[in-house]
């Protein structure tokens, strides 16, 4: 398996809970909370991987960059809006709308990861170099998964994302 299957596996996990989600619909229900606990550790521990390892191992191509810096913005405008669903009932409207404007965000972020970032990463990372990328980046998400992740943790390249881009 490639980084790109990884990644591209954890996109249709994400989307399967999304899909889940939804299907529960807008009353009050129990599993509405472990499918979106189970959401927000999914896309949170992802984004992380991706910054620490994978957008650190592509940084230094100008186009990548642009990309990287992209996904790095979006990575935040992810987090901020999960985090203002943990302030809202999840059978309000507000919600719901949220969740809505979530799965947006996601699944473009998760299209241009698949189209133009990993694509590019199959050209520039040395096969030699891609099978070490994959372990590094499957042993970050399990020591993420170990220590739990809340949205109030901000990356250190998320930080500097958000801070280029505001320069």
């Amino acid at each position: 398996m490639s980084i790109a299957s990884t990644i591209a596996y954890d996109h249709e996990k994400i989307a399967k809970l999304f899909y889940h989600i939804e299907q529960l619909g807008r009353e009050e229900t129990p599993l509405r909370a472990p499918f979106f606990n189970k959401l927000k550790k999914e896309v949170l521990i992802l984004h992380r991987a991706e910054e620490e390892v994978l957008y650190d191992a592509l940084e230094g191509n100008g186009k990548t960059d642009e990309i990287i810096h992209r996904l790095g913005d979006e990575n935040k405008t992810i987090e901020q809006v999960i985090h203002a669903m943990e302030r809202e009932k999840m059978n309000s409207e507000k919600w719901h709308k949220l969740l809505m404007r979530l799965k947006k965000l996601v699944t473009h972020h998760m299209r241009v990861e698949e189209e133009r970032l990993l694509k590019r990463a199959e050209k520039t990372v040395k096969p030699s170099k891609s099978e070490a990328l994959e372990e590094e980046f499957n042993d970050f998400k399990q020591e993420q998964w170990k220590v739990g992740v809340s949205v109030e943790t901000h990356s250190i390249k998320s930080d500097f994302f958000q801070t280029a881009h505001a320069a």
